[in-house]
């Protein structure tokens, strides 16, 4: 699955436990970087992004 960068930064699936559970990390700055427990909050979360973005 290919996920929308968030400012030029492409996110990365990465899995936790043993659980088979997957964690979408993408850096959102310098040394730093959001985690999201699923696609959908990830997608949410760039959506937000991109129309605060447009509208500065």
């Amino acid at each position: 699955m290919r996920l929308p960068y968030l400012n030029g930064r492409r996110p990365e699936i990465v899995e936790t436990g043993g659980s088979g559970s997957e964690v979408i990390r993408v850096e959102t700055g310098e040394g730093t970087a959001e985690h999201f427990g699923s696609v959908d909050e990830y997608l949410g979360f760039q959506e937000k992004h991109e129309q605060q973005w447009a509208s500065s």
